[in-house]
């Protein structure tokens, strides 16, 4: 932990996971906590056989998302594992992003699933794409339209995640886990700096955390239907056109 001015900053937890030759990926520090989840036989089981995902992109980003969990796609066709088989080379470029993004050091491609290289995955099902490619450039389509700049869009965007183990149905994301704290640390940054907050899932729990910390009301967008990032779905304080004001945040937004 450091001290910066009159704050305790914290240290990156995840700098101490040993990213290629653990056992599974779960953070020592929160694996008291969550391996009952693990062990579970349901859809709310957590994975830790995939590499965690607790916030992904440029951590000074002027737009930034906040979101539950990384889901895991249980297809056998599909079989979303055989991407995070260590032993398997046809992995390693995409395994060390998230290796990468771990420590905040894809700097090329910060928010590394926008990266058009893992649009064409490996397996034999229908779906090809890498994990995470398909669902992000999804919705970023439906930010900025189907002919965005992968690139600078990616330099531009930060999301952070309340748990950051994949799932494929929500677990209880109420449990305390000590890394979330470096997270929590993340978004505090993000509010000082005047970002702007896309609250895209788990606002009971987001909400609570913005109350205790900042204890006021915060301005910020929200999507109030699941997860699409459409004009219909992104609603404003004063029902400004909020679409319009997050393309025009990318567009005039330069690297940080």
């Amino acid at each position: 932990m450091k001290v910066t001015g009159e704050h305790m900053k914290l240290d990156n937890p995840w700098k101490n996971l040993d990213f290629w030759n653990s056992e599974d990926f779960v953070h020592s520090t929160d694996r008291d906590y969550v391996k009952d989840m693990a062990n579970v036989e349901s859809k709310k089981r957590i994975i830790l056989t995939a590499p965690p995902v607790p916030y992904i992109g440029n951590p000074k980003a002027m737009l930034v998302f906040l979101n539950l969990n990384p889901g895991y796609n249980i297809d056998k066709e599909y079989n979303e594992q055989q991407y995070y088989d260590r032993s398997d080379e046809r992995n390693h470029e995409y395994l060390e992003c998230y290796r990468k993004n771990l420590l905040h050091e894809n700097y090329e491609y910060p928010f590394f699933c926008l990266d058009p290289k893992f649009e064409e995955g490996y397996g034999s099902s229908k779906k090809k794409d890498f994990p995470g490619y398909g669902w992000w450039n999804n919705r970023m389509e439906q930010l900025l339209g189907n002919e965005y700049d992968h690139k600078a869009v990616s330099r531009k965007i930060f999301c952070i995640e309340y748990f950051p183990y994949h799932s494929t149905s929500s677990p209880d994301f109420s449990r305390h886990i000590p890394t979330r704290e470096y997270n929590f640390q993340l978004l505090d940054e993000a509010i000082a700096r005047k970002a702007t907050i896309i609250l895209m899932q788990g606002p009971q729990y987001w909400k609570k955390r913005l109350h205790d910390a900042h204890g006021a009301p915060y301005s910020y967008y929200r999507t109030i239907f699941r997860h699409n990032l459409t004009k219909d779905n992104l609603v404003f304080d004063d029902r400004r056109d909020a679409l319009r004001e997050i393309r025009k945040l990318l567009e005039n937004q330069g690297d940080v």
